[in-house]
């Protein structure tokens, strides 16, 4: 069941969204707002995988097919009997820009979202800047709470700010 208004509310004042907007608030998501921190792919050759920005000041031009890392500004501590989808608000998406599908939360996820973005434009970059209203945390809640929570094998537990990958995607040796 997806939680509606009301129940959203309750559970960001108990927490679940710091800090926290009342504005942000839709009929069954709370909007989330972009942090001041970007991740840029350094280009090949630099011994970087990616250069941090700060988009406090100025916003960052982001170029036709250009992928970064951003995050938002609020933390999210999904509560151990729900789970939560981040996704790309529709007037974001219509601007040109792209999220990647990595929006789920599990049960006892605490920490910034990490959002993977890409401008889908050919010819015109998109401004990307703090504060700025760019997805929404929808909340399933479970039937019960989750006998496994995030903190117990997440590896991105607590995360402040844009974060890489740790890669652990890859095959593990047998």
């Amino acid at each position: 069941m997806i939680i509606n208004d009301s129940l959203l509310r309750a559970q960001a004042r108990l927490g679940m969204v710091r800090p926290f907007l009342e504005s942000n608030v839709q009929g069954s998501s709370i909007d989330l707002t972009l942090g001041a921190h970007i991740k840029v792919e350094a280009p090949v050759g630099t011994g970087l995988d990616w250069f941090d920005t700060d988009i406090t000041a100025d916003p960052y031009d982001l170029q036709p097919g250009e992928f970064i890392l951003a995050h938002t500004a609020e933390t999210i501590t999904v509560p151990p009997d729900c789970g939560a989808m981040v996704l790309l608000r529709s007037s974001a998406a219509r601007a040109g820009f792209e999220h990647s599908l990595a929006g789920w939360c599990d049960p006892g996820f605490s920490g910034q979202i990490t959002l993977e973005l890409r401008n889908n434009l050919r010819f015109r970059s998109l401004q990307v800047e703090a504060g700025m209203r760019i997805c929404q945390l929808v909340v399933h809640q479970l039937k019960q709470p989750a006998t496994q929570q995030y903190g117990e094998r997440g590896s991105y537990q607590g995360q402040l700010g844009a974060t890489a990958s740790n890669n652990n995607f890859k095959r593990e040796a047998a």
